[in-house]
């Protein structure tokens, strides 16, 4: 429902088995849920594995990853024509695929988005019962900085060294959930930074918790690759226990 936050998760024992969501109008039963909460995702992931028994807590504890977020800013042209007729997509630079510039339906010009990392207070090595450290998705700052416009120029320029002065405006800005982050991701033994990690589509096989999956630090797939996910979340609800 929509503006109807779920404030609890837990398996229900009253009711012959199933899932029990809990918001703040309302009580939902379920066998199945997909959780597919966004930047939340993490967060309900732990609100779950809190009410499995203290035995198994640490073992499924660790199939949720640390949540990071990235912000990603856009600025518009203005005051001069754009010189493409489709995307331009520049070489992916970490944690994003690069400014590049993208065209509405309009023919109106932005480039975006960059990545910009929101800090993180905590140790990546400990996993809070939040997921997310310091950081409340509700609480990010959205507004653009114009300050911002000097690295677009930039990279930009690259591809368009034709882009001039004074003809980018901040236009608007999003946050992608992330499940690593460059700095602070590590291997098992501490070493070097693992580089790169993908979303995470867990199921019963992976965490073992009957009727749940979890979609991860989803970002563009979420949406550009929907149906195929879909069809990922389908086949894991029904080949549990099998």
């Amino acid at each position: 429902a929509l503006n109807c936050p779920v404030t609890d998760l837990s398996y229900d024992q009253e009711h012959g088995g199933g899932i029990l969501v809990k918001t703040e109008d309302m009580d939902l039963y379920c066998e199945n849920l997909v959780n597919a909460a966004g930047l939340f995702s993490a967060q309900l992931a732990a609100k779950l594995v809190k009410k499995q028994p203290k035995s198994q807590q640490q073992q499924k504890r660790n199939f949720i990853p640390r949540h990071y977020f990235a912000k990603g800013n856009y600025f518009r042209l203005e005051g001069q024509r754009t010189p493409f007729s489709h995307l331009i997509y520049p070489v992916p630079e970490p944690g994003g695929l690069g400014v590049h510039a993208t065209l509405d339906l309009n023919g109106h010009c932005r480039f975006g988005p960059d990545v910009q990392w929101i800090p993180v207070a905590t140790d990546n090595n400990v996993v809070d019962d939040e997921c997310m450290g310091d950081n409340n998705p509700d609480e990010i700052d959205l507004n653009v900085d114009p300050h911002r416009a000097d690295v677009f120029y930039e990279q930009v320029r690259r591809y368009w060294p034709g882009l001039k002065d004074g003809s980018l405006a901040p236009d608007y800005a999003g946050v992608r959930p992330k499940v690593h982050h460059p700095d602070l991701l590590r291997d098992a033994d501490g070493g070097a930074s693992l580089g790169f990690a993908d979303f995470m589509v867990q199921g019963p096989q992976e965490h073992g918790m009957a009727g749940v999956v979890h979609l991860i630090g989803m970002e563009s797939p979420g949406l550009t690759s929907c149906l195929a996910v879909s069809e990922l979340v389908a086949d894991k609800l029904l080949l549990q226990g099998s």
